[in-house]
């Protein structure tokens, strides 16, 4: 019989509520800013990241050549990045509230 290493520790049980309040918050920032992208970008996200399907499958399912899905993929993971954790080009810009609040336009 083979013992999993965890089988004898929960650690769920180990989430303090305030870690698990601050993880659910995350996942709500996330959730928000992922439905601010152009319906395209989340799309392609999506199926790459989440679902895990091949570029080559993504691009033909969308209509667009591998280099287009690559660059839309790159530019949503670099938004999402951005506006979950900030961006040193806000910071040292002097971002306006408005920017550290609701995260980055998209495509900037």
């Amino acid at each position: 019989m083979i013992r999993h290493p965890f089988s004898e520790v929960s650690i769920i049980d180990d989430i303090s509520p305030e870690r698990l309040a601050s993880g659910r918050q995350q996942l709500q920032r996330l959730s928000m800013f992922f439905a601010r992208m152009p319906a395209k970008c989340r799309e392609i996200l999506w199926m790459r990241r989440i679902q895990g399907i091949p570029q080559r499958e993504v691009a033909q399912r969308v209509g667009m050549t591998e280099g287009a899905v690559e660059k839309h993929v790159h530019r949503g993971v670099r938004y999402l990045a951005d506006a979950m954790y900030g961006s040193s080009q806000y910071r040292e810009a002097g971002a306006d509230d408005d920017i550290i609040e609701n995260g980055p336009r998209y495509g900037d």
